[in-house]
């Protein structure tokens, strides 16, 4: 790889890591439908596009700024920094960064219990697989109310067998069920096969 292309990579990296700072979690996090749907890159596509480390260089920031808005009297140190953000990085993978953010917001809100006087890393864990479930219940019930739309949508397009049969100039098989008429044609196709061999 080229001097230039690295050059080129590595600021595209830093303006993903300026793009999805903490600082702009308020602002990521406030349509959550957005967050689960939208098109962000998850920590494996941040991986392939700009490197192994730069997943982990995401999550530290996040991570300190959950232990400074928390107030916690002992805060991570580096090594458990970039080992809690190693982790999260390898274990949530598939996760989009505007998840991670808003399991971040969710934290901060005390969705996932209470802090003692320091963040504890196995805890943080622990709610991020809390936060999969609940992520993972949305996607279910945006993916149902998308669906029941389509059929909405579907029914509003659709004609009646009646309808059809008007349309098509073929008024005299409006009495005629659909299944006679497909039991008639199978039949019939069955019939000719039979003949043919």
């Amino acid at each position: 790889m080229s001097s230039a292309c690295l050059e080129k990579t590595a600021a595209e990296a830093s303006e993903l890591l300026l793009r999805y700072n903490p600082s702009y979690q308020m602002e990521i996090c406030d349509d959550e439908k957005l967050c689960i749907t939208g098109d962000y890159p998850t920590l494996a596509e941040v991986k392939r596009d700009y490197g192994k480390k730069i997943p982990i260089a995401w999550l530290i920031p996040q991570l300190q700024n959950l232990s400074w808005y928390c107030g916690v009297r002992d805060k991570l140190d580096q090594r458990q920094l970039e080992e809690c953000a190693y982790i999260i990085a390898t274990e949530f993978w598939h996760l989009k960064v505007s998840e991670i953010m808003l399991f971040f917001h969710r934290f901060k809100a005390g969705r996932y219990g209470k802090l003692f006087g320091t963040i504890d890393p196995l805890m943080i864990c622990r709610s991020l697989r809390e936060f999969v479930k609940e992520r993972d219940n949305a996607i279910d019930e945006y993916e149902h109310e998308e669906r029941r739309k389509k059929f909405e949508q579907h029914q509003k397009e659709c004609v009646s067998w009646e309808e059809w049969c008007n349309q098509t100039g073929q008024s005299e098989r409006i009495n005629q069920p659909i299944l006679t008429m497909f039991r008639e044609s199978h039949e019939e196709e069955r019939d000719n096969t039979a003949v043919q061999t």
